[in-house]
């Protein structure tokens, strides 16, 4: 059966999601993008599409292939393979190898044993001690890799044990096929997180029953250098014709190993002659090692499940933990001096599994603090070896203190949450003193003489840079000059080479945060000390130029992966432009890869610096607005920042073709916002209306002329979602008729009083239920007038004190376990409420908010906003609602009108109850609560109305709260800026237990929770009087209320 260019599409796409994921090969990440966009650095060498063009000399520079044209190319070739090869011949021999630096020799080794401590990091030249080789292939074998799993790695995947958890395939139920869509591994982090989580708690309860153990933790050793796999088990010959391409796919594959590993060979001498039908090396990089590297272990894994039974036995790649109950071993100093305690577990636990070999040495090598021949070797491998210096026991007596492994469970569980969405600036980890170092005490901590050593933490470096970026992503103020020369100065030297992986971090940081002069200083600095970089005599025939080029290739790749970000970035300040030309040419005067143009920095002038938008390969998580990488202006380039908090969303137009071909699967939320962006960006666009007030059908229901389906834009932007997704989502999901009511399910009114007010429905996640207590959050905090007047005028409040105030509520409210959290009208900037809806996705709590005016052109637009997460196959997600005011108050047209702006009203009346986890309710904004008619539209229908206020009239409001809770006999729930107060928590009962929370005034931002429970008044509502007089609980039921509807909220039934 020959491959169709359908399923070469498939293979590319799932390798563009995976590669789009991945942070560590930024080179591969660079190579994709000039694939798809045929948009290399340099044309005349190294055309991104000269491998499938036809004609001779310089005329394939003319040239232009796309995307389709070579996936076309690709099926082709690979089907006719076993005739004619000289194509993918071609592509093999353009296989290289990037390598990287593992261990950089440092000074502090020889300055501890004299006891001398230094902070010095930057020296004249840096010795790499051992390196880690990544290959370097053309895309095209990449596509082939990952066929190659879909076509067979899925089978060998299938196979293996549940403890092998690391790099696993997405397969379907039936294990038969790896899923439809994008998706290839199981999410690293969710993985990665249950491989260490489950070791500890099983430890936990071991102990807990009063039984003893043991926690061993090993680390195979080069495993990837180390693994050699028979050349028959990835291609034994053909035997039937019909399967031809088949074995073209299995020869290509074997091929790209093959000459991976001879050329891996000869650049580390290796073995001077290898033998004719020697075993191959698996290639780091190569996105179907991770299923042959599982597999060649699979053998260890099924002898450790049959043979030792540990009580938790869990794989992570090449890193190992096991847990042994009650060990049959002494944890005393033995009594022979050659062997140590862990090593006598190894023979005791392990026999004719793992062995120690060297331990004879130990002795004779005890002045010396090298001991890596000392190690264990896995007994059915040839070459395979756990570090003695990285193996770790523990052993836990369960009638002793247990105080140790509680802590370490403590602390794992609080680092799941160390990276928020919503870092607070003043929270510890967002300071680089306390992120930066391990500080290694000998005795009392905090005193100098005791300090013994202090070594970099590389986590705590990392959360530190991620969550500089986010915060300063949501407001306008930056890091201080010294606070980002502090950054630049910890990152020089050593610390440079070391920390490579955190270059683009580093450099996202100083963008962020406007520093340009900063980022251009650390960007040359890094090539400064990449030049001072030399290999150990020991490492073979490589030189040292060709771990440089791999960290010129990285750190371009860092630097033009960020500058897509902000294309003026560099540009912008003449200053720092000259500057950095000053130091570009510095470079060609002693650097023969810049004098032959080998190596050119990314500059904002470069013409392919817009290739990572083209191909929309950018960091989506560092861009605030949802979907901005997909529209127009971002990928021609003429919206020039993409990290601005402000936003001209005149901008908001979607380009088609970044939406076919997106990189990963996006959220239902992100389409809501980019509608909502979109719409009010064609209002930009056109003329104003006139007059001080004008009516407006934005976000309103419509419906076409002789239909009775409505639309609004909730569906609109359902269809971008599903578009967007079409490689994403299975096709069952796409071909399902109920696929968008697992989102939402809308349905409509109208009510024909005098004027018209629709009503609407609006089911999400109807078909769960929230706890038997829902927990209802308060925000206590002031909307300044101030503020309110910044937003009617286009420029909103975004400096970081507001950022600190809501990233507090919020993270107060996460802490508390809300299921709903309230926010006063016009509380946020509508810059932020993709924040929002992204943090209630992440931790699945509710949220309703007034929006900050929304200025447009000369009008000014006050919306409410519902954000209800939820969860559709497995993935989070959030739906968002939004509406227009319906009745502006007296006060708030005077401050419009009197900013010579507009009042849009709109065209019909809207009101919204929501069914969300059969939880009934409705948000009022403000003013609308004094509509008598408008509060009674949903009687008997309501489990809760909200009040989403700015309200200085606190007396009137009351009282209609207090009415309101007895003639719709539900839960009212108002929520007011604090310097006017009475938000609270309303019930239908006696004046002594009406308010369940009442609360005004105080300086700090926080929230206050109270309860309800839904059961107990559905209850008493759905009962006549006589049944529930002498009870009392709640006040009786008001004239007309109708049971039938307190019935279908018991029953989860459409209300209207």
């Amino acid at each position: 059966m020959e491959f169709s260019v359908q399923n070469i599409r498939d293979a590319y796409k799932k390798l563009k999601s995976y590669v789009y994921y991945d942070h560590t090969d930024l080179v591969l990440r660079r190579q994709l993008v000039e694939f798809e966009t045929s948009i290399g650095k340099d044309y005349l060498l190294n055309n991104p599409s000269s491998h499938y063009s036809s004609k001779k000399g310089f005329e394939y520079i003319f040239e232009d292939f796309t995307l389709e044209d070579k996936l076309d190319r690709i099926a082709k070739e690979l089907n006719n393979y076993h005739e004619n090869g000289e194509f993918f011949v071609g592509l093999i021999q353009k296989i290289s190898i990037d390598y990287y630096p593992k261990k950089i020799k440092g000074e502090r080794e020889s300055s501890k044993k004299n006891n001398f401590i230094s902070n010095k990091r930057i020296r004249s030249s840096y010795e790499i001690e051992r390196l880690t080789p990544f290959i370097n292939a053309p895309i095209e074998l990449h596509i082939v890799a990952v066929l190659w799993i879909l076509v067979e790695g899925y089978r060998i995947d299938s196979l293996l044990s549940n403890e092998s958890l690391g790099n696993r395939l997405l397969l379907n139920k039936d294990k038969t096929a790896v899923v439809q869509g994008s998706g290839l591994f199981k999410p690293y982090y969710n993985q990665y997180q249950r491989w260490r989580d489950e070791a500890v708690e099983t430890a936990v309860r071991i102990i807990k029953k009063g039984k003893n153990v043991a926690f061993l933790n090993l680390d195979l050793k080069e495993y990837f250098n180390s693994v050699k796999i028979p050349r028959s088990e990835l291609y034994n010959g053909h035997e039937y014709e019909v399967l031809n391409s088949e074995y073209n796919l299995k020869k290509i594959f074997l091929n790209i190993h093959v000459s991976y590993t001879e050329k891996l060979n000869n650049d580390l001498n290796k073995n001077p002659q290898l033998s004719k039908d020697f075993d191959v090396a698996l290639p780091i990089g190569l996105v179907s090692s991770y299923v042959l590297a599982n597999h060649y272990l699979k053998k260890f894994d099924d002898s450790i499940s049959k043979k030792v039974k540990p009580a938790y036995y869990g794989r992570y790649v090449d890193d190992l933990i096991f847990v042994i109950v009650d060990p049959e071993t002494s944890f005393s100093e033995t009594n022979s001096s050659k062997e140590s305690i862990i090593e006598n577990f190894i023979r005791a636990i392990f026999p004719e599994i793992i062995t120690v070999v060297g331990s004879e040495r130990i002795e004779e090598q005890s002045q010396n603090e090298d001991l890596e021949n000392n190690a264990f070797k896995l007994e059915e491998y040839e070459t395979l070896y756990c570090q003695l210096d990285k193996s770790l026991l523990h052993y836990f007596d369960a009638d002793e203190s247990h105080l140790v492994i509680d802590r370490l469970k403590q602390e794992l569980d609080e680092r799941t949450s160390e990276f928020r969405d919503f870092p607070e600036e003043g929270a510890n980890n967002l300071t680089l003193a306390a992120s930066a170092y391990h500080l290694d005490y000998d005795g009392t901590e905090g005193k100098i003489r005791t300090l013994k050593d202090y070594k970099e933490n590389r986590f705590g470096l990392t959360l530190f840079l991620s969550n500089k970026i986010f915060s300063a992503l949501r407001h306008q103020n930056n890091l201080t000059d010294h606070e980002s020369e502090e950054v630049v100065r910890f990152f020089k030297g050593e610390n440079c080479l070391n920390f490579y992986r955190l270059w683009e971090r580093i450099l996202t940081l100083l963008l962020v945060n406007q520093k340009p002069a900063q980022y251009v200083d650390f960007l040359f600095h890094c090539y400064e000390q990449i030049e001072a970089l030399h290999i150990n005599k020991e490492t073979g025939q490589l030189r040292s130029g060709k771990v440089k080029d791999t960290l010129f290739e990285y750190l371009d790749s860092s630097n033009e992966i960020t500058l897509s970000l902000n294309l003026d970035f560099i540009s912008k300040t003449k200053k720092v432009e000259r500057d950095f030309d000053f130091k570009k040419n510095a470079l060609s005067n002693y650097n023969f890869r810049f004098v032959f143009g080998l190596q050119e920095p990314t500059n904002s002038k470069s013409y392919w610096i817009t290739r990572f938008r083209k191909a929309n390969m950018m960091r989506h998580n560092y861009v605030v607005h949802p979907l901005l990488t997909y529209t127009k202006s971002s990928k021609d380039g003429k919206l020039r920042s993409l990290v601005a908090i402000k936003t001209d969303f005149s901008k908001y137009q979607i380009s088609e073709d970044l939406m076919v071909n997106s990189p990963r699967r996006v959220k239902f939320w992100e389409c809501c916002l980019s509608v909502i962006y979109e719409d009010l960006g064609k209002r930009l666009r056109r003329q104003g209306g006139q007059g001080d007030y004008y009516t407006t059908n934005i976000f309103s229901i419509s419906k076409k002329k002789g239909s009775i389906e409505s639309h609004d834009y909730m569906d609109a932007a359902f269809e971008r979602f599903a578009k967007i997704n079409e490689s994403h989502v299975a096709n069952y999901e796409q071909f399902d008729h109920d696929f968008r009511d697992k989102f939402f399910n809308r349905k409509h009114d109208e009510k024909k009083n005098s004027p018209t007010v629709y009503v609407e429905e609006i089911r999400v996640d109807s078909n769960k239920r929230l706890p038997k207590a829902i927990k209802i959050a308060f925000a206590n905090t002031q909307v300044r007038l101030s503020n309110v007047i910044l937003g009617m005028r286009g420029t909103p409040n975004l400096d970081s004190d507001r950022y600190d105030s809501l990233a507090a509520i919020l993270n107060a409210a996460s802490k508390e376990k809300s299921n709903l959290l309230l926010f006063p009208e016009c509380f946020i900037p509508i810059n932020l409420l993709s924040s929002l809806a992204k943090y209630s996705e992440r931790n699945d709590f509710a949220i309703i908010t007034g929006i900050e005016h929304v200025k447009v052109k000369d009008s000014v637009f006050n919306f409410v906003v519902t954000i209800l997460p939820t969860e559709v196959g497995g993935i989070s997600d959030s739906v968002v609602s939004i509406r227009l005011k319906n009745h502006y108050s007296h006060e708030e047209q005077s401050l419009i009108k009197g900013d010579h702006l507009k009042v849009p009203l709109p065209k019909v009346y809207r009101h919204d109850i929501f069914n969300w986890r059969n939880f009934y309710f409705s948000p009022y904004y403000c003013f609308e609560l004094a509509n008598v008619w408008h509060r009674s539209l949903f009687r008997s229908k309501l489990d809760m109305l909200v009040g989403v206020e700015w309200n200085k009239d606190t007396n009137y409001f009351s009282n209609i709260v207090e009415s309101c809770a007895r003639d719709l006999h539900c839960f009212i729930a108002q929520v007011n800026t604090s310097q006017y107060g009475d938000s609270r928590l309303t019930q239908p009962t006696e004046s002594a237990r009406m308010d369940l929370l009442r609360l005004k005034g105080g300086l700090n931002d926080t929230i206050l929770v109270s309860e309800i429970e839904l059961s107990a008044i559905r209850e008493f509502q759905r009962k006549t009087y006589e049944v529930t007089r002498e009870r009392k609980e709640y006040k009786p039921l008001p004239p007309d209320y109708d049971f039938n509807f307190v019935l279908k909220r018991i029953n989860n039934e459409s209300v209207l």
